[in-house]
């Protein structure tokens, strides 16, 4: 049997051939043994069949062969495994490279006063970032002690922390004895509080947030932070890529179709693949009117660049509004 260490790195190799921190040999031998493999899906099999009853095929279709699932999530386990220490290794990996940038950068000539304060601030934030990610105490709270960020990341068990948090990295402000910290907060509220210009309040100070950590993927050539477009049901609040005909979660159908029936109109509406949106409205002059200007805002969040009306007839059955295929 391979006890995991608690401090996170003491889980990985680290060598000048593999300088991705991949698990230690010995933990992804033990943990790849298809043995072990065969008795963790035993057990999990048992466990699922002491819940028979709640596992109904309309309530679980997942578990109508359980035995196939049970030896695939163990198949896959070690895999899940090393992918849960993605995060930190990346955050990691930008720790030791702002260090050694930093060092580069302290050892050059010709430097101002002012660029020489920064480059040794930025050394020893490097420094403190690696002594957090570090540790890893079993007291204390620490959030990269090995089964709490396993927990944290979703691959163990956990009820007293967010999972999948986002980091903050707070320096020491040199204030009353105060420290650096990892700050972590729930998706949901992260997505405010971490910002861009955002501030912070941790041990009494205010820090504005100015910089963020990005992996490879999500960076355009240029560095910059690679955005998209996606569109919110406001009934579920499910995100789209694209604009939907009908939201996937909750079956709700477009602005249009919905502001259209509350006003008694009859009509179509359909999304175009140019980006635009095209409808038709029959009903009373003044209502179509008021939906024609309804349209000019359009729904929560929309931006509408231009609305064009044209009066016409068509030989199309209008009755009831509804939501036509994309052309």
């Amino acid at each position: 049997m391979v006890e995991l260490e608690n401090r996170l790195q003491e889980l990985h190799a680290e060598t000048q051939q593999e300088p991705d921190l991949p698990v230690r040999a010995d933990i992804a031998e033990w943990l790849a043994r298809s043995d072990l493999a065969d008795a963790a899906a035993a057990s999990m099999q048992r466990i699922l069949d002491s819940v028979n009853a709640e596992l109904t095929p309309a309530a679980a279709p997942w578990a109508i062969d359980r035995a196939r699932f049970a030896r695939t999530t163990a198949a896959n386990a070690f895999n899940g495994f090393n992918d849960a220490f993605d995060r930190w290794r990346q955050l990691y990996s930008g720790a030791r490279s702002q260090l050694v940038e930093a060092n580069r950068r302290s050892e050059m000539h010709g430097l101002t006063a002012q660029e020489r304060r920064e480059a040794k601030s930025q050394q020893a934030q490097a420094n403190e970032q690696i002594t957090l990610l570090e540790k890893g105490n079993t007291s204390g709270g620490s959030d990269f002690y090995s089964y709490r960020y396993l927990a944290t990341e979703g691959f163990l068990p956990g009820y007293n922390f967010p999972r999948l948090p986002l980091y903050a990295y707070v320096p020491a402000s040199g204030f009353q004895g105060s420290k650096a910290a990892f700050l972590q907060r729930a998706r949901f509220l992260a997505i405010a509080e971490f910002g861009p210009l955002s501030l912070i309040y941790h041990e009494g100070r205010a820090y504005r947030v100015f910089r963020a950590r990005l992996p490879a993927g999500l960076r355009t050539p240029d560095g910059k932070l690679a955005t998209a477009n996606l569109y919110v049901c406001d009934a579920s609040g499910a995100a789209h890529d694209k604009e939907p005909e009908r939201c996937h979660v909750c079956g709700e159908s477009s602005w249009v179709e919905q502001e259209a029936e509350i006003r008694g109109l009859s009509g179509w509406v359909r999304n175009r693949r140019d980006g635009s949106v095209e409808a038709v409205f029959s009903g009373e002059t003044t209502v179509v009117d008021a939906m024609t200007e309804a349209c000019r805002s359009g729904p929560r969040m929309a931006v509408v660049e231009n609305v064009k009306v044209v009066n016409t007839s068509t030989d199309r059955d209008l009755r009831g509004f509804r939501t036509i295929a994309t052309v």
